[in-house]
């Protein structure tokens, strides 16, 4: 999902909701959203990767990360 993506679909609700991050696709856990980050991603395959704070070998996609409470 882009920003684009999400701000389009944020702007058909009230500013003052609280958004929730799901923890896995199952829907077993949720978490208020708690920060968010500008950070450096790596894809393991296609559902997957990790994160870097800096741009390095292999961390060179730049995305907004979500981070939850819990």
């Amino acid at each position: 999902m882009t920003k684009k993506e999400l701000l389009g679909f944020l702007d058909d609700y009230p500013d003052e909701i609280e958004i929730v991050l799901v923890k896995d696709a199952e829907g077993n856990s949720v978490s208020p959203l708690d920060e968010a980050a500008h950070q450096y991603y790596c894809s393991e395959n296609k559902w997957s990767g990790e994160l870097s704070e800096f741009p390095e070998p292999g961390f060179d996609k730049a995305v907004i990360s979500l981070w939850p409470v819990n």
